[in-house]
């Protein structure tokens, strides 16, 4: 295994390697009073990068899994663990805002985007071939979804005060919804193969939310 850790104002790096071939571990951070834990068991590839202050984040793999963290912006946190071969990356601009992805299975995909201040995202999947989106602008926003099976798909959309709750559990499942107002709540569980739902709240002027 081996490890980059360019010295760029490092604050302050933790990295943690076990035993292991053909891995990879990258920190690089600029600011003060950040913090990067990385640990990692196979041949896996994690990324840490962190500008401004006051930053954590801590990423766990096993086996031969991707994962990247970015963060911008002040007192943010994030985590991610994994445990097979998936890939997920967490990117986050703001201050206070919490970001957690936990993957076990393979072929996985993890993706959580935030801006603004005190936005909470939490994204669980376990099985193969599921995909997790999310994105929040604004402030006060909350996501959590779990994937359990094969080939389910998560997207979401939220802007300001949004709060979203999604489980699927089973397989070829499907989600899609949008929250541009403030103030709008969503709770979807779903269990069974094959089903689809796709919601939109908008305001009377709806603002466009982060895409991809």
């Amino acid at each position: 295994m081996r490890s980059l850790v360019p010295l760029m104002s490092l604050a302050f790096a933790l990295v943690s390697f076990p035993v292991s071939a053909g891995g990879l571990a990258y920190i690089e951070q600029s600011g003060g009073g950040n913090r990067a834990v990385q640990s990692q068991t196979g041949g896996g590839s994690a990324e840490i990068r962190q500008t401004g202050s006051g930053d954590y984040a801590i990423q766990t793999q096993t086996g031969a899994n991707t994962a990247s963290v970015m963060q911008n912006g002040s007192g943010n946190w994030a985590s991610q663990t994994q445990n097979g071969s998936n890939a997920a990356y967490i990117s986050q601009a703001g201050s206070g805002n919490r970001a957690t992805q936990m993957q076990d299975g393979a072929a996985n995909y993890a993706l959580i985007r935030q801006s603004g201040g005190g936005n909470v995202a939490i994204a669980v999947q376990n099985g193969s071939g599921n995909r997790s989106e999310t994105y929040q602008t604004g402030g006060g926003n909350y996501s959590s979804s779990l994937q359990q099976g094969s080939g389910n798909q998560f997207t979401s959309h939220q802007s300001g005060g949004e709060r979203l709750i999604v489980d699927q559990i089973g397989n070829n499942n499907s989600f899609d919804s949008r929250q541009y107002d403030g103030s709008l709540g969503m709770t979807v569980r779903m269990a069974g193969n094959g089903l689809d739902i796709k919601v939109m709240q908008l305001p009377p002027a709806a603002t466009a939310a982060p895409g991809k």
